[in-house]
């Protein structure tokens, strides 16, 4: 979802010096031609990810996703890659004007757990961070036991489009240039917001950002009325 919202929000992006490996492999994982099924993309999208998750960490650092670079600034990719996740927090309004705090996360697309590790540490709250990639999973509750969070955070193997979690599970769910890997992505909206805590604050936020990045020529995305609270 990030992505597009980062484009609505009209932040600036830069490479870090290194460029990632080239993505040759996703097509080879991946090809439509080759995947007939969701589960069959699925299993492309874990292998690929399994086999290539150590050099994609080697390049970006724990942290796979762009950074924020206002105006061009320069500055040192893993501290964009933070000021990304916090630039993007601020604008969402979380934890700002009084509002509480999150006290329980939801990373969906977590790769090796970098946003879940920084936002719980940030808040205070338990995070949850899900994957298809095994190997992603277990890297992830590796670094967070290394990092002194273990007893906060936990990591996964799940579908975003089918969630193991029950309705209002969350009060953040986050999700980082990974919703354009989804290829359904109407479910994929409707499953963050299913198993997010609806208040009438966040799910005013979640429906102006549903409505930002709905596309015009299509049948606008729907939000379901907010929960009191």
């Amino acid at each position: 979802m990030l992505s597009v919202v980062a484009i609505t929000l009209g932040l600036s992006f830069r490479l870090p010096s290194r460029s990632p490996p080239p993505r040759a492999a996703v097509a080879e994982e991946v090809a439509p031609g080759e995947l007939r099924s969701p589960s069959e993309l699925r299993k492309g999208i874990a292998k690929f990810y399994d086999k290539s998750s150590g050099v994609w960490e080697k390049v970006w650092g724990e942290h796979m996703h762009h950074g924020y670079y206002p105006g061009g600034a320069r500055k040192d990719h893993v501290q964009a890659q933070v000021d990304m996740i916090d630039a993007v927090l601020e604008w969402s309004g979380v934890g700002r004007d009084g509002g509480a705090a999150p006290a329980r996360v939801l990373d969906v697309g977590c790769g090796i757990g970098g946003s879940t590790r920084h936002i719980a540490r940030k808040y205070g709250a338990e995070g949850v961070g899900i994957t298809l990639s095994p190997v992603q999973a277990a890297r992830a509750g590796a670094l967070a036991d290394a990092q002194g969070l273990g007893d906060k955070v936990q990591f996964q193997v799940a579908d975003a489009l089918n969630m193991p979690f029950a309705d209002d599970s969350f009060d953040l769910v986050w999700s980082l240039e990974s919703g354009e890997h989804m290829p359904d992505k109407e479910k994929f909206v409707a499953e963050l917001s299913r198993v997010r805590r609806a208040t009438r604050r966040n799910s005013a936020q979640f429906c102006a950002i549903l409505a930002q990045l709905s596309d015009p020529s299509s049948q606008p995305l729907r939000c379901s009325s907010p929960a009191a609270g």
